[in-house]
């Protein structure tokens, strides 16, 4: 097994400053429609540790729907399945320029200095989604569903409800969080080309 220093594994801030950033990466989650873990300040950051979360956000950030996800992973190889399969939306991103040899590992260990990163990175490399979408609801100090109401698409293929990557969206903000048993709908509202303007 390859040695690397503990601020090696994904090439991001020391734990430090990214413990300063908690409260923004909170009101970022909680923009995109999650109510964060209680642990975010943690240590291991158990929220993470499965990849549903993960798979969960990256969804939401890609306007897609993650396949085959393990939503109730009962083993280490479920969870690193979930994690290895955000990792590959990821990489696709040339914004998020991370040491992803070690990455997996370090999640599954729910690393805050890993975690808090991944989520810094991811929030800096989408800061254009998020913007485009804030000004598109006028979502000011809210989440993206703010004001939105489910409609069916229109028979013209025009706007659509962007489905949760992870059905059930456990992680909802709100009064109106969906039953478990029930298919969630991400309330942003996207064209073929984009979000709304």
């Amino acid at each position: 097994s390859a040695t690397r220093s503990p601020s090696s594994s994904a090439s991001i801030a020391p734990l430090e400053s990214l413990h300063a950033q908690v409260p923004m990466l909170s009101k970022w989650l909680q923009f995109l429609g999650i109510n964060p873990p209680p642990d975010l300040l943690g240590e291991p950051l158990e929220g993470f540790m499965d990849g549903t979360l993960l798979c969960h956000i990256v969804g939401i950030l890609n306007h897609e729907t993650l396949r085959g996800v393990e939503w109730r992973p009962k083993s280490r190889a479920a969870r690193r399945y979930n994690i290895n399969k955000a990792i590959t939306v990821l990489q696709q991103n040339k914004h998020i320029a991370l040491d992803w040899l070690f990455l997996c590992e370090d999640l599954l260990e729910g690393k805050p200095q890993t975690v808090l990163g991944l989520l810094s990175r991811m929030k800096g490399a989408y800061h254009y989604f998020v913007s485009t979408i804030a000004k598109s609801v006028g979502a000011v100090g809210g989440h993206p569903g703010e004001g939105y109401e489910y409609m069916p698409p229109p028979d013209d293929g025009g706007v659509q409800p962007v489905p949760s990557a992870c059905g059930p969206n456990p992680w909802a903000t709100g009064p109106a969080a969906p039953a478990a048993s029930s298919l969630a709908m991400h309330p942003v509202f996207v064209s073929s080309t984009g979000p709304r303007l």
